[in-house]
């Protein structure tokens, strides 16, 4: 299944309960009911599992998310064009209807000012007058119907500008359909995840909280046991001054440590070089013009966040991607192309 960049934020407290379950030990004991180490171990395994998988929702989230905002702003393009081909129409349509109107003028006026062509005085009177109005006529209609003939044809070009336009107009908002229903497939499989691994932290919760009733109830049994035993012993030897012998107690502490950044740079395969040029031109403290993406790979701060648990590197969540080291940056795009391939930077460099 293919993954994508997305927002993140929302699988960050399944991750915090996973990482906190799984750092909780209990002895072994035996109990009425016993719970099997193996059905603890499964659930911490596919709770881990879950994690991963809805990471990976998030990216591909993401990613549909960019696809639909593209499409969506070239179906607004397709719409300005069209409405500006639109006023290009109404415009010639109204030139050409004053030119028709100036024709029809300039017919008439030749005989206007007498009155009817029937009953007045023609205003060309002689034969060399007649062949004048003729010429005049010649002229008049015909200026004006190549000019007619010309705005037909440009109005026929602008129809056909527009038409091409609005099957433009509709492949595009079948794009933005289709990346409609993949993004909202892909929040419904995240949302069917979130609920599988809830029910997963339950059973785990219970598991853990059934060891650890029986291991309080196993030391009662032994607390138990030695009170017995020191009575029976005191009670046989028949001297009051001895004293039931007793426990030593041991406490344990576990050190925590702190997760930083990466402890090496590693090498950054073809495709990712070509991406830190194209993103930054190399520069790491790189930050784009309205300030979303950050870094020599152009992170925005959710995605960041992701590869920074994709990576095992929790103490990088939250560090804005410019400000960290070479190492990091390196480290985490390395990361995600490993657990994402090329769809993060889909298109930068033709792959």
């Amino acid at each position: 299944m293919a993954t994508h960049v997305g927002p993140a934020g929302r699988f960050w407290r399944p991750l915090v309960v996973v990482a906190l379950v799984t750092t909780i030990t209990a002895p072994v004991v035996f109990l009425a009911r016993p719970v099997s180490a193996d059905t603890a171990s499964d659930l911490q395994a596919k709770a881990t599992q879950l994690s991963q998988e809805i990471l990976r929702e998030q990216l591909q989230i993401g990613a549909y998310t960019q696809q639909y905002e593209a499409s969506t702003q070239k179906v607004q393009a397709d719409a300005q064009q069209i409405a500006q081909t639109e006023q290009k129409v109404v415009a010639d349509e109204r030139r050409t209807a004053l030119d028709r109107s100036q024709l029809q003028i300039d017919a008439v006026s030749l005989y206007t000012e007498y009155g009817s062509a029937a009953t007045a005085t023609p205003l060309f009177q002689s034969a060399d007058a007649v062949q004048r109005q003729r010429e005049y006529l010649g002229v008049a209609f015909g200026d004006t119907s190549v000019a007619i003939d010309q705005l037909n044809l440009a109005r026929s070009t602008l129809e056909d500008d527009r038409s091409s336009l609005q099957h433009q107009q509709q492949a595009d908002q079948a794009l933005q359909a289709q990346a409609a229903g993949l993004l909202q497939q892909a929040q419904s499989s995240q949302n069917a995840l979130a609920a599988e691994q809830a029910q997963v932290n339950g059973q785990l919760a219970t598991v853990i909280a059934q060891q650890q009733a029986a291991a309080e109830a196993a030391a009662a049994a032994r607390q138990a046991a030695a009170s017995q035993a020191a009575a029976t012993q005191v009670s046989t030897s028949g001297s009051s001054g001895a004293t039931p012998p007793t426990g030593s107690g041991s406490s344990a502490g576990a050190g925590g440590s702190a997760s930083g950044g990466a402890t090496s740079d590693p090498a950054l395969p073809p495709f990712l070089v070509c991406v830190r040029q194209v993103e930054s031109g190399g520069d790491y403290q790189a930050v784009s013009p309205n300030g979303e993406y950050m870094g020599a790979f152009q992170f925005s701060q959710p995605t960041w966040n992701d590869a920074a648990q994709l990576a095992g590197l929790p103490g990088l969540v939250g560090v804005p991607p410019n400000t960290a080291t070479k190492a990091d940056q390196d480290t985490l795009a390395v990361a995600l192309y490993n657990a994402d391939g090329d769809q993060p930077w889909y298109g930068d460099c033709g792959s």
